[in-house]
């Protein structure tokens, strides 16, 4: 039987998984259709064309990892090098109200595009 401290410090590690999964599940379309007056429809696109890309970057960022071989083993170097990105997109995703109503499609759509792919 597995002691509750390995079971804690393993599942640790899906913390941040969790808190992007469930921010895009369940937080993001609602903010920007409700809270931003983006519309409902862009907004699912700009989510839809961000999954589009992360499909693309996923197994391609998968294959330069696997190949990678450094003392910090093969996937933490891009783990640590992505910490700031993806913590500036996180933060940017939510200041949308920083621009105007014309550019909000773009920005939400660059955002999330470059947040999936550093993921």
């Amino acid at each position: 039987m597995l002691s509750n401290q390995f079971k804690f410090q393993y599942s640790v590690g899906a913390i941040a998984n969790g808190i992007k999964t469930d921010m895009f599940t369940f937080f993001l379309l609602f903010f920007y259709s409700r809270v931003i007056g983006l519309d409902p429809l862009l907004a699912s696109l700009a989510i839809g064309a961000a999954l589009i890309v992360d499909s693309i970057t996923d197994p391609l960022m998968g294959t330069i990892s696997d190949r990678t071989n450094t003392k910090l083993g093969r996937r933490h170097p891009y783990m640590i090098a992505s910490f700031i990105p993806v913590s500036i997109f996180y933060i940017l995703l939510l200041r949308l109200n920083l621009i105007g109503i014309s550019h909000k499609i773009n920005y939400f759509g660059g955002c999330l595009c470059v947040l999936v792919s550093l993921e």
